[in-house]
């Protein structure tokens, strides 16, 4: 919701690019050239560019993820395109490339960028943050919004753990959408006419690995 994601789900639930407008990879498939869309701009009206997009890739690397443990190599060509070179073959970028994109110059060198974050959380989504709300936040409209201006014009958002108290604000009409919700609470909400369940199948798995020496 904050940070706009250059791969997110269309209307139809089917990934579809966002901020990339086009790709171009080595022979080898070792060497990948993005370039992103024009016009992007972020909630404090600076553009979106390359060099936000290599930032935050870095500050993941730099946090461990195992997701770009493939980069080698990190190059801008212009405002508008990345080079990547690879220490593997990829064949699907998009995976890749779905990373929460921050603005460079918000960040301080002697600051953590979690802690700027939570100061000024900051994106180029339809939504930007207004304020902390008690266990949420209160989103408003971004006019500037690349795609256009959302239809809604806020959205309160709100974390609570507990199924049984999600679902009854739901009923009292407390709240709109819940998400995610238990395959119980599903079948529980299937049955009742006022609200629409929605499924929709995402490019993860879960697997169980056995000891296979162990008797």
């Amino acid at each position: 919701i904050l940070f706009n994601s250059p791969a997110l789900l269309d209307i139809n639930y089917q990934y579809h690019n966002i901020l990339i407008e086009d790709t171009w990879h080595s022979s080898d498939w070792k060497v990948w050239r993005i370039r992103f869309r024009d016009g992007v701009r972020f909630h404090n009206s600076a553009p979106l560019t390359a060099r936000d997009v290599e930032f935050s890739i870095k500050k993941r690397i730099e946090a461990g993820s195992s997701r770009y443990s493939a980069i080698r190599e990190l190059s801008i060509v212009n405002d508008r395109e990345l080079l990547l070179r690879l220490d593997l073959p990829i064949y699907d970028i998009s995976d890749l490339m779905d990373v929460l994109v921050y603005p460079a110059k918000l960040f301080k060198a002697d600051e953590p960028w979690r802690k700027t974050l939570l100061k000024n959380p900051i994106g180029s989504g339809p939504f930007r943050f207004k304020g902390w709300l008690n266990k949420g936040m209160e989103l408003t409209a971004n006019d500037d919004y690349f795609e256009g201006r959302p239809k809604i014009d806020k959205v309160l958002c709100f974390y609570e753990e507990n199924e049984d108290r999600k679902l009854n604000l739901l009923l009292k009409g407390e709240a709109d959408l819940l998400s995610p919700v238990s395959p119980k609470a599903a079948r529980f909400l299937e049955r009742d006419s006022r609200f629409y369940v929605t499924k929709t199948t995402t490019p993860f798995y879960a697997a169980i690995f056995l000891n296979n020496k162990s008797p």
